[in-house]
């Protein structure tokens, strides 16, 4: 009998509610994965960032050369100290 006494308009209304609510809800959760995923990369490149000064700071290793090296690559900062400014401090301490 229930069947007979609702309205189709009523049904749209609610599936219309219950939809809008879900999909709210589904943006949430991505905006909150999305901010999480923006923040541990940031505070990765932070870190490597930090490391890098840190060793660079100790004389072992060049700064220019740990963030490249990081991610498999080499940059044009990185050949412009090895070629430009490393090769003739060397060349001058022989």
């Amino acid at each position: 009998m229930e069947l007979l006494t609702r309205s189709p308009a009523a049904d749209a209304s609610a599936l219309r509610t219950k939809t809008l609510a879900r999909l709210l809800a589904d943006r949430r959760a991505r905006s909150r994965r999305t901010v999480l995923t923006v923040a541990v990369l940031a505070v990765l490149l932070t870190g490597l960032l930090v490391a890098s000064v840190l060793l660079g700071g100790v004389g072992r290793v060049d700064p220019a050369d740990v963030l490249p090296a990081a991610f498999g690559m080499r940059t044009g900062l990185a050949d412009y100290m090895i070629f430009r400014i490393r090769v003739p401090r060397a060349l001058a301490a022989l």
